[in-house]
């Protein structure tokens, strides 16, 4: 299904209706013409975006127009290349509406954690030694891989996919650094050579090869079909960029803890474009760094406690790669230190 920015659908809740309720005019002849049968409203989290489950696919209501815009003609671009995203049915620009293929309920997450939806097929036993994931997650991996593989490949006009910028990549680093640590752990010194660390991130990253990136491409929008095809969600903040940050979204991702032997099987498959260890362990600092952010701003701001939890893994994937940067163990040793 379609799911925006930050959004994940787990469930169907309350009983099946005919009117959702707070559409904005004109909603009520789309709903006619697409969505006869009923519908149920999906859970999700952090956005202000609505979804309903319909007999003809999933429907999504989106405030923003510009977001809209750029979900469908994205979307359009990405289906038209070939790449795995839900086809789009049909919309209403006015009335916010866009009207999804349904690609059923098993994110990438619930298949690696075993919590299949009720379209999904029930996993081989049969484990890689040693790891955490079973056979079906890691063949989902497998695909996941294959399909951001594709992704890169894909071109886009700039105006479509604007270019993320060494000041977005600096933004970035900030927004962890003033969130989680100085927000959560109430640190305020730094420590000496931060700044020259965090400028040499971003200049490995800037310097180092761009593609096209999805930029949220983790186990959450990411879903598993029956085949063990992939469909990707969450495309609107597409931008070109670090061409590792969607591997290193993929496979350091705090929701889903893999082994090192499992994640080491998982890059010798990598079919896109090269990269070196130390860009690859660059990248993965820089997105821990955005996601440590991500989860102190929703948690502490946005009412949304859970966010809190990922915090733990997302640092203990930090201390794992961050020893090329001497200067940023600071900001592990002020975790360990809570």
């Amino acid at each position: 299904m379609l799911l925006g920015r930050g959004w994940r659908a787990v469930a169907e809740r309350g009983p099946a209706m005919n009117d959702p309720g707070g559409l904005p005019g004109g909603a009520d002849r789309f709903l006619r013409a697409h969505c006869e049968g009923g519908m149920r409203a999906l859970h999700g989290a952090g956005s202000n975006r609505r979804f309903w489950r319909t007999e003809a696919g999933v429907l999504s209501h989106t405030p923003d127009g510009a977001e809209l815009r750029r979900i469908i003609d994205i979307g359009g671009a990405l289906h038209e290349a070939g790449v795995p995203v839900p086809a789009l049915i049909a919309w209403d620009r006015r009335a916010g509406l866009a009207l999804h293929e349904d690609v059923g309920d098993d994110s990438l997450l619930s298949v690696a954690r075993g919590h299949l939806g009720p379209a999904g097929a029930a996993p081989p036993p049969d484990p890689l030694p040693g790891g955490t994931l079973d056979r079906r997650a890691l063949v989902g991996y497998e695909a996941a891989l294959d399909a951001l593989a594709e992704l890169q490949k894909v071109t886009l006009p700039s105006a479509a996919l604007p270019p993320f910028s060494r000041d977005d990549l600096r933004w970035e680093t900030w927004y962890g650094i003033t969130h989680h640590f100085f927000g959560v752990l109430g640190r305020r010194n730094r420590g000496s050579g931060v700044d020259e660390a965090l400028e040499d991130l971003s200049a490995t990253l800037f310097d180092g090869p761009q593609t096209t990136m999805h930029r949220d491409y983790q186990s959450t929008n990411l879903h598993i079909g029956r085949d063990n095809a992939v469909a990707i969600l969450d495309w609107a903040g597409m931008r070109r960029g670090p061409a590792a940050y969607d591997l290193a979204s993929l496979l350091w991702d705090p929701y889903v803890e893999m082994s090192a032997p499992e994640r080491a099987s998982l890059l010798a498959g990598w079919k896109g474009t090269a990269l070196d260890e130390r860009l690859l362990k660059a990248t993965v600092v820089q997105r821990l760094f955005q996601a440590l952010g991500a989860f102190a701003y929703l948690s502490r701001h946005c009412a949304r406690p859970n966010f809190a939890h990922f915090a733990v893994p997302a640092m203990r994937l930090l201390r794992t790669v961050v020893d090329p940067w001497p200067a940023l163990e600071v900001f592990v040793e002020a975790s360990a230190e809570r």
